[in-house]
């Protein structure tokens, strides 16, 4: 009789533990999709002045100004300047990639301001971000000349093996 028992609680430990497993690798799916990531436009016209601040990088004399922040907070942001080229076909190939700036350690809903110069038809700043939880994500930033906004393009996740760790523990 108690090996019966013991028998069904070693197979529903088992089964919950793959429950669990599966449960963590779902919400990592989850989190993919998830931009945590804001991305705001200061108007030229607005008596905000980002020189005053302290989380300020200036990659461009002349350009947008804009911030970033994360309700998930940010452990590194790198900021790139990447040329492209038009081919005869209409694709673009990647001719150079630059590191302009880095920048550790954006807290919880802490603001970080930035001023560079994003191409209209070509996107010409590459933001590479590690999150807190330890995923990578690369995008590129754009201006929309029509309507003053940011497009963000080319937006890859990537997760590292500290990541799928974290979200295992978590």
């Amino acid at each position: 009789m108690w090996q019966i028992i013991s028998n069904i609680s070693s197979i529903v430990t088992c089964i919950l533990f793959l429950l669990y497993v599966i449960g963590h690798i779902w919400k990592v799916f989850v989190t993919k999709n998830t931009r945590y990531e804001k991305f705001k436009i200061i108007p030229y016209n607005s008596d905000f002045n980002i020189d005053d601040n302290d989380n300020v990088v200036i990659i461009d004399e002349i350009g947008e100004e804009f911030s970033i922040s994360s309700t998930y907070g940010i452990r590194n942001i790198k900021i790139y300047k990447v040329n492209y080229e038009l081919g005869d076909n209409g694709s673009t190939s990647l001719i150079s990639k630059e590191l302009k700036s880095t920048y550790k350690d954006l807290n919880i809903n802490d603001t970080f301001y930035v001023r560079c110069d994003l191409g209209e038809c070509f996107p010409t700043t590459q933001i590479a971000i590690e999150r807190m939880d330890y995923t990578k994500v690369t995008f590129e930033l754009s201006s929309s000349g029509k309507t003053g906004n940011i497009l963000v393009s080319n937006y890859t996740f990537k997760m590292t093996i500290r990541s799928l760790i974290y979200y295992l523990c978590v």
